[in-house]
């Protein structure tokens, strides 16, 4: 299994779990900061407006990492949805682990507060 495995209290021994924990890391790394690859994780987007610019931005960088990074999930959706307003959103990624479907949605608040929840078909 990966890498992160040897880091663990309780290693992870399914590959459906260990390409979620991947993806929790991938959303949760800045490129800039403690990333132990240049590109590896996402820009920081803190001081944004989050306009629609942006917002398809933030879709082209996630989706970009999951190709190089998280190779073993068959990506075909990153989409992004707001709220009441361009701050509140909530990040859809579409793919498939080994065939087998899996949705995976973050949701983010103004206040940089982060709901994950992943979904199997």
């Amino acid at each position: 299994m990966g890498l992160l495995n040897a880091f663990r209290t309780q290693p992870i021994t399914n590959l459906r779990e260990e390409v979620i924990d991947s993806l929790r890391h991938l959303f949760s790394t800045k490129q800039t900061y403690g990333a132990w690859q240049k590109e590896l994780g996402l820009d920081d987007y803190s001081g944004s407006n989050y306009s629609p610019e942006t917002l398809k931005q933030i879709e082209e960088d996630i989706a970009q990492n999951i190709q190089i990074y998280e190779k073993r999930i068959d990506l075909e959706l990153v989409e992004i949805t707001t709220f009441k307003s361009y701050a509140d959103f909530e990040v859809k990624v579409e793919g498939k682990i080994q065939g087998e479907k899996i949705v995976f949605f973050v949701h983010i608040t103004r206040k940089r507060e982060t709901n994950i929840t992943v979904r199997f078909f």
